[in-house]
């Protein structure tokens, strides 16, 4: 089993980070990750619903499988890479006046001595991601 953990502080409370992360569709414009949308929508908390991102041939779908409004949401990679047992969440915690953003996931690749490959790999994105956020949020104010 292979884990990736990504820290960044954003100057913005959870609750307006949360929101911002749980919103899919504001992710085309700060993830850097192409296009995000729901593919499937959840119940009230936002548990089951299916979160699509599409960049250019490559299509990722992910599954909500808890969400506990502000502080974490946890989902799982239903297709999009060459992983199993995927089980990704994040976390958002005050600290001095802006939040700690932890996002970390576990997996295992499919393919035989891909496992660091795949680290970099999520590592970078969740870091573009982070980036991202923050400058969105700070955009916002």
């Amino acid at each position: 089993m292979r884990h990736v953990s990504v820290t960044r502080a954003i100057p913005a409370t959870p609750d307006a980070v949360f929101a911002r992360y749980a919103d899919i569709p504001s992710w085309t414009r700060w993830a850097g990750l192409g296009r995000a949308a729901v593919g499937r929508p959840g119940d009230d908390d936002g548990v089951g619903a299916l979160r699509v991102i599409t960049s250019g041939p490559v299509r990722v779908v992910e599954e909500v499988t808890a969400v506990d409004t502000p502080r974490r949401l946890d989902y799982r990679l239903v297709r999009g890479f060459p992983i199993r047992d995927h089980a990704g969440w994040v976390t958002f915690t005050p600290a001095d006046g802006a939040t700690t953003a932890l996002w970390e996931c576990d997996f295992a690749p499919r393919i035989p001595g891909a496992g660091r490959a795949f680290q970099v790999l999520f590592a970078a994105i969740f870091a573009r991601a982070h980036a991202g956020l923050g400058a969105d949020l700070a955009a916002s104010r």
